[in-house]
């Protein structure tokens, strides 16, 4: 093998009597892949030179064939206590001259890593040879054979010829802004390599970067208000890295972001072909595709965020998903509005379990009425011999429908007596899944005295809009982020089962216009026919200013 400066190498180092034998060890010692650099066999007597100082300084491993005159000359003293002081991994054969081992005190007293091996007439060539390769110190400078190299060079090429990158066709002001932000990370000490990809959502474009080696994320990620300050737009948010990609993401908000029309995402393929009952059309992600998720496989959702961040226009885009999808036979809707005004579009809707609650205390009593009957539902499953609500009604002539509760301003609802708001609440979460009853709950009162970590533990899929802080952001999600949104209707939606949150924006539809896709769906059934003596009961009560059963059987 040809020696190489570029790889790990042994200094090996032998007595000018030893060097016939010397040269057969490196030989055996090349043909087992070592990379070996040795210099011609040393006169005792010869002075220690920087040159042979500097190979040692390199080497990782020192190898030493010595006899007894060698043993005693002060070149040995200098050249294995340099190697020992700069510590190296320290091998010495000793030849068969040797009869006592009387090794300089100067190299008994210092440290390093050492052994011996003895090449003498009581130890075999092939004994001296299995020793020599067994030893432990030799293997930490073991390279494979250039025919594995090569072999693992092209398992690799393989691979990466497999892993197909997304092409990506930026415009020039993208390019820019992509420029201007690897200056950024350049003046700050931090490299990127390229740029790598981008993701164009309504709301924010997300830059993706391949960063350099031996960068710490953390560098990256405190930058971030720097970047917002250098583009001019807002808040920047950072994904380091991105789940999947060995690239991280710097989203900016766009100047001028797209309205996304909630009756788009109701006509898409994404809404139309999904077959669940309960899929709800949110919006569009980060890629500009629409999105939908499917509500009884979270099966409940807790929202927060500021006020006028989007919770009730998303709460009125799952109404009337669900309205729009199911007969009133099939789903009830449940609607607490503690400011009895959010949901007035659905108040003549069919599909209303009872009238729309604005009290926070008949909100409670609700509440403890749908938890006793999820306790019913789940005996009258047992008796049946199923589980599930859908097992359910597969079997049984009395099909039962499912509930989905709405809570706009849980704060309020929770600020009556909070222990019983959550013991039904958790309640609900824990039982309400098998039989049919799923909870949806926003505020905007994001605190521990209202999302309290049993909510949360109950209740693990997650929605957040724009909050003042990382820690409302923490409360909602279990991670920051939420703090750098840009609200109307910007979120962070973490559903069960992601390890990273989705940037959405949700589609808008206006009160008006949701109140006229009601009925379509909802219309009334055909008049039916009024009795005339309906009209003579009234007639003698307006001419006699009142009415009873006695008058009515004297008049008519």
């Amino acid at each position: 093998m040809k020696f190489s400066e570029n790889k790990p190498y042994i200094f090996f180092s032998y007595a000018h009597k030893n060097a016939e034998r010397s040269l057969e060890i490196i030989k055996k010692l090349e043909e087992h892949g070592y990379n070996v650099w040795y210099d011609e066999g040393i006169e005792v007597g010869t002075e220690y030179s920087d040159y042979i100082a500097e190979h040692i300084e390199c080497c990782r491993v020192f190898v030493s064939f010595v006899n007894e005159h060698y043993l005693e000359s002060a070149f040995c003293l200098d050249e294995i206590g340099y190697a020992l002081d700069n510590h190296k991994e320290i091998l010495i054969i000793y030849g068969d001259e040797i009869r006592n081992l009387n090794i300089p005190s100067g190299i008994k007293m210092r440290t390093g890593r050492q052994q011996a091996i003895f090449m003498n007439r009581s130890n075999s060539i092939d004994r001296f040879y299995d020793e020599l390769f067994a030893s432990s110190i030799l293997k930490t400078c073991l390279i494979e054979p250039e025919k594995e190299e090569i072999a693992v060079k092209k398992a690799i090429q393989k691979a990466e010829e497999k892993i197909e990158e997304p092409e990506f066709c930026p415009t020039y002001e993208q390019k820019k802004k992509a420029a201007q932000i690897i200056d950024v990370f350049a003046m700050f000490g931090v490299k990127l390599d390229s740029f790598c990809g981008i993701a164009e959502g309504p709301s924010v474009v997300r830059y993706e970067f391949v960063p350099g080696e031996k960068t710490k994320l953390s560098k990256i990620s405190d930058l971030r208000d720097d970047i917002s300050l250098s583009l001019g737009s807002g808040y920047v948010r950072m994904i380091c890295p991105i789940p999947g990609k060995k690239a991280i993401g710097i989203e900016v908000p766009k100047n001028n972001p797209e309205k996304v029309d909630l009756e788009e995402i109701l006509e898409s393929e994404e809404f139309v072909g999904c077959n669940d009952k309960l899929a709800v059309a949110l919006g569009k992600d980060i890629y500009g595709k629409p999105y939908c998720f499917q509500l009884s496989r979270m099966p409940h959702l807790l929202i927060g965020g500021e006020r006028y961040s989007g919770k009730t226009s998303v709460l009125r885009n799952m109404i009337l998903s669900i309205i729009l999808r199911n007969t009133p036979e099939e789903t009830k809707i449940v609607l607490m509005d503690p400011k009895g005004c959010q949901f007035t579009s659905f108040i003549d809707s069919s599909h209303l379990y009872r009238d729309i609650i604005n009290d926070e205390k008949e909100c409670l009593t609700v509440i403890a009425d749908l938890l006793g009957k999820c306790d019913s539902r789940l005996k009258l499953f047992s008796e049946s011999g199923v589980r599930t609500l859908d097992a359910y009604n597969s079997i049984s002539e009395n099909k039962i429908p499912r509930i989905v509760i709405f809570i706009d301003e849980a704060a309020s609802v929770a600020s009556e007596k909070f222990s019983e708001f959550e013991r039904f609440v958790c309640g609900i979460a824990q039982k309400g899944r098998a039989c049919g009853i799923h909870l949806v709950m926003a505020t905007a009162d994001v605190s521990n005295k209202t999302v309290s970590g049993f909510i949360k533990a109950m209740i693990p899929s997650r929605m957040a809009f724009k909050v003042s802080g990382m820690i409302e952001s923490r409360i909602i999600i279990d991670q920051g982020g939420a703090e750098r949104l840009r609200g109307k209707g910007d979120m962070l939606f973490c559903p069960i089962g992601e390890n990273a949150p989705l940037r959405i924006q949700s589609a808008y539809v206006s009160p008006e216009r949701a109140a006229e896709l009601v009925p379509s769906r909802c219309a009334p059934g055909p008049k039916k026919k009024v009795s005339p003596i309906v009209f003579d009961a009234l007639t003698v009560g307006v001419e006699c200013g009142g009415i009873s059963s006695l008058l009515l059987q004297q008049k008519l």
